[in-house]
């Protein structure tokens, strides 16, 4: 079974033809889909507020602040030094003009136009081709109404399954968004309930809990929300797709899943390139080691 992987989305160009260059059998979301921390539409839909960039202009020109300002960037550049005392004050004016209008409806609008309905595109675009499973990440949480359970699931192909068990071709999949897996207790009930009866876990999930996860001794942990790279988790194989482009799993019953990792350029992710921090990484964390390579 070949399985596409991905989360923590910054923008949703790109994908459908990612999907149609690795021709997945199942296709796995590991959250923050329709929101994310990083998500270029942050700074792109103040782009698109008039009132926004006329309202910081009118508050420079109020502090007699020179600036320079070049047509759909989201922040003006302003002429003070950075050990000037008055930029700060001045950012800080900025900021909660930003502020301000992120809260607006126009703002949210936007949002839906350039991200949230991408999002649902591809849901529709890649259930017409792969089995679609999704879970929820905390940033799918940002704006009420974006991420829609019923939604998804009434798009062919496509299920939402946070909190949810189902069986695709022999392989027996689980979804814990990140509702299911913040709260300790909650997340140690899901396991005692489904330990040793699942295959692939797809999880939005604090670093923290992913050796509880690990516990349900699955063949293949999918993480999204923290960590990008592939590694042991207890001796559990695992891929972490925040802070890449996508991942290509192919996995079956007898063999060790074969990860590969891709950048936002189409890279395959090679482990020496993140090294220096992994090694911080496994003297932290007992539990987490590097995958084996010659897989």
């Amino acid at each position: 079974m070949r399985i596409l992987a991905f989360s923590d989305v910054r923008r949703w160009e790109g994908y459908e033809e990612i999907l149609d260059m690795v021709k997945p059998d199942v296709v796995c979301l590991a959250g923050d889909l329709t929101s994310d921390g990083g998500a270029a539409f942050w700074s792109k839909a103040l782009t698109q507020i008039p009132a926004y960039r006329q309202e910081v202009i009118e508050k420079l020109r109020e502090l007699g602040v020179e600036f320079v300002w070049e047509e759909h960037v989201p922040y003006p550049s302003i002429m003070i030094s950075p050990l000037d005392p008055r930029r700060l004050m001045v950012m800080k004016e900025i900021l909660s003009i930003e502020e301000k209008y992120r809260k607006s409806r126009e703002f949210h609008e936007i949002v839906k136009r350039i991200h949230v309905e991408k999002f649902y595109h591809f849901l529709e675009y890649a259930g017409r081709r792969s089995r679609v499973l999704v879970v929820r990440g905390d940033h799918d949480y940002d704006f009420e109404g974006d991420y829609d359970v019923n939604r998804i699931n009434g798009i062919p192909g496509c299920s939402e399954i946070s909190g949810r068990f189902v069986e695709i071709g022999g392989m027996r999949f689980l979804g814990l968004g990140f509702e299911e897996t913040h709260y300790r207790q909650k997340l140690r009930e899901i396991v005692a309930m489904y330990r040793g009866r699942v295959d692939v876990v797809v999880a939005h999930s604090e670093l923290s809990r992913i050796p509880i996860i690990a516990e349900l001794k699955p063949k293949l942990i999918i993480g999204g929300h923290f960590l990008s790279g592939k590694y042991l988790v207890n001796n559990i194989p695992a891929a972490f797709t925040a802070g890449i482009k996508y991942a290509v799993i192919d996995i079956d019953q007898d063999a060790p899943p074969k990860i590969t990792l891709y950048d936002y350029r189409g890279n395959i992710v090679k482990p020496e390139a993140e090294q220096r921090f992994r090694r911080r990484l496994y003297e932290r964390y007992e539990w987490l080691k590097p995958y084996p390579e010659d897989i």
